[in-house]
């Protein structure tokens, strides 16, 4: 047991140090009977000493383990009755997913126009392209909180591309009250001070399909020499990823697009081959493809670098096949671990709590969510009690690229909701 354990190492100690400070003495003391009989006396009370002292340890110890600290054991109790845990916090909590749901009906059926789902729409067809929650106001949130207010009415942000009509223009619609919405109102003039023009509008996935099946379909086809002695192309070998923003100037939607190996990892596996493309026009027949780049040298199409590569005139960098998997490219381990990873135990579990979308730990609290455009955010940061910040979000997050090929070169990438959401993973175990 662990507290005759320690009764034994503390006595154990007691004889050592008796044995190395009293040694002379007594050597000393042993000389005559008197003396033995005194060194005795001594003897008995130093180790009457130290069996109470182990004694004493001992009932610590025992009586600790049977009662740990509060902070470790019951912590998760501690949080569960915490004032701050009362609910509140779902004033700034993310959609769920039947609240977007209604959202989604009411608007099908109340806005009037024919809609068509993002993964089938066309640049000419209406399509809701996000829908998340619609922040109330901040003097109202805090009255809420701090003051016993009314709670705020709970709404939707919902983002309409309007391409089936006279004037194309991109809609946003306050929608409430959720999660049963009967009435929508378009906030895009108070909140942008005018209508939004069409070609503002973030790209679809379903407009980066429509650019490869256009390659596919009537590009590649332009150069097949060019295509399958030097890029050894078999039609699902190659993914084009575009470079953004589409274009210089305001109303630009030129892009140019850079090809990969579709495989695992496909940045580290590009082929040098790039294709600048038109898709300003709201007829996907219209798409074309103005330019063309490979291994330093500008074509006006595929059919001039055919033409270029026949004669001979085009420098050529073969290309080496990647494996599926990707080879080096690949997050998966390509040798198994010897050991495993370090993991992360908590031996009287964990010292923070959620519940719904707050989180407690220790003297600090706060509500977290996710934005569609921004990403993760989190609000009323409390310590103690006290609030610390009201709102903490990204607002801007960019990143500047250079390269001697022109997709690259012309990057400038203003991360929206496909890397700050979309592509948001996690970076490790319990890592998020």
């Amino acid at each position: 047991m662990p507290w005759m354990s320690a009764s034994i190492n503390a006595l154990w100690w007691a004889v050592q140090y008796y044995r190395q400070r009293r040694c002379k003495t007594f050597i000393t003391l042993l000389q005559g009977p008197a003396m033995l009989k005194m060194n005795m006396k001594w003897l008995c009370a130093l180790l009457a000493i130290s069996i109470a002292m182990a004694l004493i340890l001992g009932w610590i110890f025992r009586t600790g383990r049977e009662n740990p600290p509060v902070c470790e054991s019951q912590h998760q109790d501690l949080c569960l009755k915490n004032g701050s845990q009362d609910g509140h916090s779902l004033v700034f909590a993310n959609l769920t997913p039947e609240e977007m749901v209604q959202v989604k009906k009411y608007l099908w059926n109340n806005l009037g126009v024919p809609l068509v789902e993002p993964p089938l729409a066309k640049p000419s067809d209406n399509c809701i392209h996000s829908i998340i929650l619609h922040l109330p106001p901040k003097a109202e949130v805090l009255e809420f909180l701090d003051h016993q207010g009314r709670k705020p009415t709970r709404q939707a942000l919902a983002v309409v591309y309007f391409g089936n009509q006279e004037d194309p223009n991109i809609t946003e619609y306050k929608v409430g009250p959720l999660p049963k919405p009967t009435y929508h109102q378009d906030i895009t003039v108070q909140k942008y001070g005018g209508k939004l023009p069409y070609y503002r509008r973030f790209f679809l996935r379903a407009d980066f399909v429509k650019i490869n099946t256009l390659f596919v379909t009537k590009e590649y086809p332009k150069a097949p020499n060019f295509m399958r002695w030097v890029l050894d192309y078999n039609r699902t070998n190659f993914l084009g990823l575009p470079g953004l923003p589409p274009g210089f100037k305001s109303g630009d939607r030129k892009v140019w697009v850079s090809l990969y190996q579709n495989v695992s990892g496909l940045y580290l596996h590009p082929v040098g081959l790039e294709l600048l493309v038109d898709v300003s026009s709201l007829s996907v027949s219209e798409w074309k493809v103005l330019n063309v780049f490979y291994n330093g040298q500008y074509f006006r199409d595929m059919e001039d670098l055919e033409r270029e590569f026949n004669a001979g005139r085009v420098r050529v960098a073969i290309v080496k096949k990647a494996p599926l998997d990707g080879g080096y490219s690949s997050l998966k381990p390509r040798v198994p671990p010897e050991w495993p990873g370090p993991l992360q135990y908590e031996p009287r579990g964990p010292r923070y709590c959620i519940r719904d979308n707050q989180v407690t730990f220790m003297s600090w609290s706060f509500a977290f969510g996710m934005e569609a455009s921004r990403g993760p955010r989190v609000f009323d940061v409390r310590f103690q009690g006290e609030r610390i910040v009201y709102e903490l979000s990204v607002q801007d997050a960019s990143s500047l690229y250079g390269s001697n090929s022109p997709a690259t070169m012309c990057e400038h990438r203003v991360y929206d909701s496909v890397f700050l959401t979309v592509m948001l993973q996690e970076v490790g175990q319990r890592i998020g």
